[in-house]
């Protein structure tokens, strides 16, 4: 069996809760004309109780500021509200990015461009890519043709 690279996909951060769906969308559309349904697998954003408690941390860390919560929650009719598991998801996904889909590649010839293919979809700021075992994003590089810890 073949060694598995583990990667994952998220919406950049800073951007429209709104873009982020919609970025969403354009990616799944692009990447299953691309026949890559096999290797990358979207995940759905599913508010819990994780993110009110991590939205507190960040405001307690001074990190993120209530107004800009606040804002936000008026701007997107969301309940203003620290608690609210949605408001609290949406919130930290449209400042931090969220992750959006898993891609496992196999340690191939083929994983590798696959690895290209994916690199040339999302490489328009729209996306991060982030080694899952690192938790550390991936810069690839315009000469770039694997990962490095490939």
């Amino acid at each position: 069996m073949d060694k598995i690279f583990e990667l994952e996909i998220w919406s950049a951060p800073n951007i429209s809760y709104s873009d982020t769906l919609s970025n969403i969308a354009a990616l799944k559309k692009t990447l299953g004309a691309e026949d890559l349904a096999d290797i990358v697998k979207f995940t759905d954003i599913i508010p819990d109780e994780t993110d009110s408690e991590n939205l507190e941390y960040a405001l307690n860390q001074g990190e993120l500021e209530i107004e800009q919560f606040e804002k936000f929650c008026i701007q997107n009719s969301l309940e203003l509200d620290l608690s609210s598991r949605e408001s609290a998801c949406k919130f930290l996904a449209a400042k931090y990015g969220a992750c959006i889909a898993w891609v496992h590649l196999p340690h191939t010839d083929g994983g590798l461009g696959s690895y290209t293919r994916i690199i040339d979809v999302i490489d328009n700021g729209r996306y991060q890519l982030v080694n899952s075992d690192k938790l550390a994003c991936l810069v690839p590089c315009w000469n770039q043709t694997k990962p490095l810890d490939w």
